[in-house]
């Protein structure tokens, strides 16, 4: 019988040794990493992540929300395809984190945590298996060292205005709780590296040289994500052991998803065919994310229902939408899953797209993604934009008239350290009648726009005043529309 003291007397073996800074001569640092694969009732509750070898030989820590309620319905995977099943042994829940124990031995090489302050100006490494290899491949990417270690509560200034709408986008344990907590200690990703790291991701260590600095982590408000990395120095030693029961992430599959391959591709100017720097990240349905969306989301997506009688929110519920990002910039655009998709890739990072529905006729959605610089780029970019969009085809009998008063703006496009804008437009149309008079003719234009780093995202919708004609099915389609618009943003 595996014991809880025994349990103990292993666990602090473990942390006296992950504590220290033994170097490994000449260890192979993607050798400490592994794959890890959880098993649920449906392909959704089906997961996958990384973890990896600590202080000890087989010794792994990974995020909680991987693998919690998974019971023994967890396969570890070596480098070299080996693998055996696990079951986790210890938390620490406050901080996301999970130690597990392997049914067999795959003599996985176990690397130290990174004690000292973090050095300024450096690369720091993550880790990616590609799909259908074993290959462990080391990316590069910054970290905030200027900020340093921080609570998560200091993650963002868009989570601090939010706290309420923050904390429902971690992970909840069923019980109306949620966590990691907030007072947990994690490092940002430098604002332009933040788009390498995707929702498969999680529990990924980051190293220098052959030592753990962290493990990536992460939410998702709505449907964009939040990512940062644990602090290994700090919360690796709080993990407690226990026995079976530890806390269930409710709403793990929502941001611990399956990697695919990227199904978009764009021909360069060079003829080259490559693979576009947007992908398709996960796939979920409206109901799915109804227990994480914050009150200010639940208000963006009913606002657009509350002019039809006939459709409510509870008839979005089955409804699937797509959620692609683009590694380039961050952005995070939601699509309803039946609609047409189609883009044009200008550069890394540019994209412009028309997303349609065959039963909408000519309503269309637009998308536009572009890379910027400077906040002057950026404010260009919402002038262009809003121009585009408001386009008609005849000026001296058509006219779209903006309504001034429609929603808030964040604007914090001068802040040099976290540049930021948000806000909604609303546009009527207007047609010259019989008697030479502007009158609305029940036309609009909805779009967002959002501004991260400087990056761009715009998105909109057109209808062209026959929408009360449409069927009540018809009509679902179009606000499903709407609603991915209000869910499109850029990951935190």
């Amino acid at each position: 019988m595996y014991s809880i003291r025994f349990t103990r007397m292993i666990l602090c073996l473990f942390f006296v040794l992950a504590g220290s800074t033994i170097e490994v001569a000449g260890q192979d640092v993607g050798k400490s990493v592994v794959r890890i694969d959880t098993r649920g009732n449906t392909r959704a509750e089906s997961t996958s992540g990384y973890g990896v070898a600590w202080g000890q030989t087989d010794n792994i820590i990974t995020v909680l929300h991987l693998v919690s309620g998974k019971g023994s319905n967890i396969t570890v995977s070596k480098y070299d395809g080996a693998t055996s099943t696990a079951i986790v042994v210890g938390v620490n829940k406050k901080a996301d984190l999970a130690l597990l124990r392997l049914n067999s031995h795959l003599g996985i090489p176990g690397l130290p945590v990174y004690n000292a302050d973090l050095p300024e100006g450096v690369d720091f490494d993550f880790w990616e298996i590609e799909h259908g290899s074993t290959e462990r491949k080391n990316k590069t990417i910054k970290l905030n060292t200027d900020a340093g270690s921080i609570p998560l509560s200091d993650f963002s200034k868009r989570t601090q205005k939010d706290k309420a709408g923050f904390e429902k986008s971690l992970c909840s344990d069923g019980g109306g709780s949620y966590f990691p907590a907030f007072d947990m200690q994690i490092f940002k990703f430098e604002v332009e590296h933040k788009g390498k790291v995707k929702n498969s991701h999680s529990g990924s260590p980051i190293t220098y040289g052959n030592q753990i600095v962290g493990l990536i982590d992460g939410g998702i408000n709505g449907v964009r994500p939040l990512r940062w990395a644990i602090n290994a120095a700090e919360e690796f030693n709080a993990i407690n052991p226990g026995p079976a029961g530890f806390p269930i992430c409710s709403s793990q599959h929502l941001y611990g998803g399956v990697r695919e391959d990227n199904p978009l591709l764009y021909t360069t100017d060079d003829g080259e065919t490559i693979p576009s720097t947007l992908y398709l990240s996960f796939s979920v349905t409206i109901g799915d994310l109804y227990q994480i969306l914050s009150e200010d989301a639940l208000a963006d997506v009913n606002s657009s229902l509350s002019i039809d009688d006939e459709v409510s929110l509870n008839d979005l519920f089955y409804e699937q939408i797509d959620i692609y990002e683009d590694l380039e910039t961050g952005a995070v655009v939601a699509v309803p899953a039946r609609s047409q998709f189609e883009f044009t890739q200008f550069s890394a990072g540019s994209f412009m797209a028309e997303v349609s529905e065959a039963d909408l006729g000519d309503v269309e959605m637009t998308v536009q993604i572009e890379k910027n610089d400077s906040e002057a780029e950026s404010r260009e970019a919402i002038a262009w934009f809003k121009n585009y969009i408001t386009i008609v085809g005849d000026k001296d009998t058509q006219r779209w008239q903006e309504d001034v008063s429609f929603g808030e703006t964040l604007d914090w496009l001068s802040d040099e350290d976290e540049p930021y804008y948000e806000s909604n437009h609303s546009w009527d149309h207007f047609r010259l009648n019989d008697q030479r008079e502007f009158v609305d003719d029940d036309g609009m234009i909805f779009a967002s726009i959002t501004i991260d780093n400087y990056n761009f995202l715009g998105t909109s919708i057109a209808n062209d005043g026959n929408l009360y004609g449409l069927s009540k099915a018809k009509r679902i389609q179009y606000y499903l529309m709407e609603a991915c618009i209000a869910l499109s943003g850029f990951a935190y």
